[in-house]
């Protein structure tokens, strides 16, 4: 289509006039161009303004078939700009928040998992989890697609710190993919808020976790490192450590590290 060879001169409207008119939400090829010209020059007030023209024109339905363009992409969007974009979708789904929650919407997405996969995509990491809860979205339910800081908000609200049940699954999240930086991600997002109570059981639980995942970089640390760990992320978790610990912990630190801790 020739039009789609000149996307570079049109306006956000008119590229969401040309998406419905011409049978790109049923084409994967059209909508990563698309979203790659949304991507030049404002990327978030571009696809603010292509959604609330593109949906002016056809039910909430039809959002996730843009998701999809965006998640296609979202490899070579910048990351400044993925937090604006999901605060794009976050507002319009605010807007929908009646549709949203209506069966119809609700149709082959019957899992909170799929429900978020479907209207957040790739971007679903940079949806805080205070909003996700605002369309009745379960944690717990779709562990798999939030990010370590959203797991975070989840285990301080959830009341995962009282439950060891809840914390094996909050770890079995944490250890899929780069465990170590997750760790480090949700455990920094946590000790943010402040003073964390926790249980002695899940205390103990996320010490005896967060420990077997850290120990194996020990060799690597530098000083900055073992003093963003033992005066930071594993503050609320010390009182668990135990003897073997820190046996294996003092035999991987210099006298300099040694003094730090």
């Amino acid at each position: 289509m020739q039009l789609f060879g000149s996307l570079d001169l049109l306006s956000p409207t008119q590229v969401a006039e040309l998406t419905l008119s011409f049978g790109a939400l049923n084409g994967t090829s059209q909508m990563i161009r698309v979203f790659n010209r949304l991507e030049t020059g404002d990327a978030f007030t571009n696809v603010d303004v292509f959604l609330t023209a593109l949906t002016s024109q056809g039910p909430y339905l039809l959002l996730p078939l843009s998701v999809q363009g965006l998640s296609d992409v979202s490899g070579n969007i910048p990351e400044n700009n993925k937090q604006g974009l999901a605060a794009v979708l976050v507002a319009y789904l605010k807007q929908s928040l009646q549709q949203v929650n209506q069966p119809a919407c609700r149709l082959n997405n019957q899992t909170d998992a799929n429900w978020v996969s479907k209207n957040f995509g790739k971007l679903s990491g940079y949806v805080s989890y205070l909003d996700l809860t605002q369309f009745n979205i379960s944690g717990l339910g779709s562990l798999d697609l939030l990010s370590p800081t959203q797991v975070a908000e989840l285990t301080l609200s959830s009341g995962a710190l009282n439950s060891t049940i809840q914390m094996i699954r909050v770890f079995n999240r944490l250890e899929t993919g780069d465990a170590f930086t997750n760790v480090d991600v949700f455990l920094t997002a946590l000790t943010s808020q402040g003073t964390v109570n926790i249980t002695p059981s899940v205390r103990d639980f996320m010490m005896n976790q967060t420990f077997k995942i850290i120990s194996v970089h020990f060799p690597e640390f530098e000083t900055s490192t073992w003093i963003s760990w033992f005066t930071g992320n594993l503050i609320p978790l010390l009182p668990s450590i135990t003897s073997e610990m820190l046996t294996i912990t003092i035999s991987n630190i210099s006298c300099t590290n040694y003094e730090v801790m």
